[in-house]
């Protein structure tokens, strides 16, 4: 299901195509765009788990917690980007029988790992930590509208009881 959404994405796929085979260049080109986001769902939910269990645990600032976790996770997340963009540097090349359909295979694989590489790194973490900050916000001024309103009934509560114990 994800191929087909991001053929359509990409404008190869239209109500026009007479054939129902693919031009030889998609099939590899979704192939490697579904690595891209594998790889960067996988390698951001391990950046952002580690630091979510160091901020909750630990007790570590969230931006600290986040430049620990990145610092971790950088070695294994460089040895798969050197490991796979050098795998994938002869197919780019495309030099060889059957090059021409391999070839956009292995430009698209580095670009998306590379890619991948950069949002894992930069990106993600920083999204986090912005949109935990408005989550913090939002929850204090919740809090703070929720917390009066009990603090007014919870007043009010015991000054009654106590009068009427009076009577």
């Amino acid at each position: 299901m994800p191929l087909v959404f991001s053929m359509l994405s990409s404008g190869f796929a239209s109500s026009s195509t007479k054939s129902a085979s693919l031009p030889s260049a998609i099939v590899p080109s979704s192939c490697s765009r579904l690595r891209k986001r594998a790889g960067l769902e996988k390698n951001a939910i391990l950046l952002i788990d580690f630091a979510k269990w160091s901020h909750k645990e630990k007790g570590t600032p969230l931006r600290e917690a986040l430049i620990e976790a990145g610092r971790i996770r950088l070695r294994p997340i460089m040895m798969t980007t050197i490991a796979l963009v050098a795998g994938m540097i002869p197919v780019a090349i495309g030099y060889g029988e059957g090059a021409d359909f391999r070839a956009p295979l292995g430009r698209a694989v580095i670009g998306g790992v590379i890619a991948s590489t950069v949002l894992t790194l930069v990106v993600i973490p920083t999204v986090y930590e912005i949109l935990e900050e408005w989550r913090e916000a939002f929850l204090s001024r919740f809090r703070r509208s929720v917390g009066v309103r009990e603090h007014s009934s919870a007043a009010v509560a015991p000054v009654a009881s106590v009068a009427d114990q009076r009577s």
